[in-house]
């Protein structure tokens, strides 16, 4: 179920990140601009001196350019539009969410902490630090969703139900 869903997900946080970067090309940012925005995003740049190529790679696509990485970054963006020319919806919440509405709650810990283990998003137990300030909830942020709970099954309820509200505010 996690390698099947991360499979799904990939293409189409791909492709919301490659209409954020055609979108700094439509609007004629500057390369530096293009960059941080697919760095932030986890995209990764590999930067070799002289005459090789500069490498991108982010969600499982790389892409090479034979001068310059923002470049690579435009034919990545190309790449991850075909990426996903079959799929019914490219929203990952979406995409997520349908898969996944009517998960048992430990499968969707699971998945959820498998996922974020795997960078697509954060899983954060509580603090270890019994009389430190900290809100001592777990807490989930993914897919530009935040929640929290005071168990994992908690948190992990609080953001499907978070995740369907958005999802309904924004249709």
């Amino acid at each position: 179920m996690i390698t099947e869903t991360a499979q799904i997900i990939r293409p189409a946080l791909a492709h919301a990140l490659a209409e954020q970067i055609l979108d700094h090309a439509i609007g004629q940012e500057k390369p530096e601009v293009i960059e941080q925005t697919f760095t932030e995003a986890g995209g990764k740049i590999i930067r070799v001196e002289g005459d090789e190529p500069a490498c991108v790679e982010a969600f499982g696509i790389c892409e090479y350019h034979t001068s310059e990485a923002y470049l690579a970054i435009y034919l990545w963006a190309e790449r991850s539009f075909d990426s996903v020319s079959g799929m019914e919806t490219k929203d990952p919440l979406k995409v997520f969410t349908s898969l996944h509405s009517d998960t048992k709650l430990d499968d969707l810990v699971r998945l959820l902490c498998a996922l974020c283990d795997e960078g697509l998003g954060t899983f954060v137990p509580p603090q270890d630090h019994a009389h430190a300030p900290a809100t001592h909830l777990f807490e989930i942020d993914f897919l530009g969703v935040h929640s929290t709970g005071f168990g994992e099954f908690e948190a992990a309820r609080n953001w499907r139900k978070a995740a369907m509200a958005t999802i309904s505010e924004s249709a």
